[in-house]
């Protein structure tokens, strides 16, 4: 204890509770380095002196941003201004990150609400017409006539697409019908999609524009056992009508398995693209 009266020094304890933490933290920041005490003596017991409070509070402050104890120690084992702007730019811009996305996930909350009023207040088979902005689908591709196994192989494959997807603007599911099967009257899923963010695209996904323009929107319960229904009802509708589709179809599924375990209470709406000048 060289040149260090032990008078001014504080045991485990006492300086944990100058710190305001508990003693297996100190404990803990001297097994990797971090907080050395000033002496330990012949019995093993730490002692820290006035001037490591100094340290402690520069590792309670870097903490703050969200450093890492292992980037504290790093940064404290050799640091200058220069060194400290760099290492508060560099957090600043991961904390940016951070909000970006947590303002993100917040709006795929609200957006994933506000679908499910709509689903909630709209009757079922009736046909209105709605003008839309673009919106960006990323889509897994289904093959024709496919197999169960091969719809489940797709299903799970858009599922790791929404769970990867930070940027998806809901957490709604969706389909695309193409254009020249749906005046074929087939109405089987050509994509499995989901809604993303034009500015941050997922990868391993094919990527549709949903065009911005007039639709035909209907909604029905029952989830997908339902959905040809609809979809004759609205052809059979626009054709007397004598309004044109003129694109895809979209299905989404407003109200689904995240909102209840009986299929019979999924809503499902569908869009047709058509003719600009249409008028009910």
């Amino acid at each position: 204890m060289k040149n260090i009266k032990k008078n001014a020094l504080f045991s485990t304890g006492e300086f944990a509770k100058l710190c305001g933490v508990k003693k297996h933290t100190l404990f803990h920041y001297d097994e990797i380095g971090l907080l050395k005490p000033s002496f330990v003596d012949d019995r093993g017991f730490r002692y820290y002196s006035p001037r490591l409070l100094r340290r402690f509070n520069m590792i309670q402050i870097l903490q703050t941003p969200g450093l890492s104890l292992e980037e504290i120690k790093s940064y404290l084992d050799d640091y200058d201004p220069a060194q400290m702007m760099d290492l508060f730019q560099s957090q600043a811009e991961q904390l940016q990150e951070q909000i970006r996305i947590r303002q993100q996930q917040i709006a795929q909350i609200e957006n994933t609400i506000s679908a499910v009023k709509t689903a909630l207040k709209t009757p079922e088979y009736q046909l209105f017409l709605e003008r839309q902005e673009t919106v960006t689908l990323a889509a897994i591709p289904m093959e024709a006539d496919a197999s169960e196994a091969a719809r489940t192989k797709a299903i799970g494959a858009l599922y790791k697409l929404c769970r990867s997807d930070q940027n998806r603007l809901d957490f709604i599911r969706g389909g695309i019908v193409l254009h020249d099967h749906l005046k074929a009257g087939c109405y089987e899923k050509d994509f499995l999609c989901t809604k993303t963010d034009p500015t941050q695209l997922p990868e391993d996904a094919t990527l549709f524009q949903k065009p911005a323009g007039l639709y035909a929107i209907m909604h029905c319960m029952g989830g997908y056992i339902n959905v040809t229904k609809a979809y004759s009802i609205m052809a059979e509708a626009l054709s007397q009508r004598h309004i044109a589709i003129t694109g895809n179809a979209y299905e989404f599924e407003l109200l689904g398995f995240l909102a209840s375990e009986n299929p019979q209470d999924y809503v499902m709406r569908i869009e047709i693209q058509i003719e600009d000048a249409a008028v009910l």
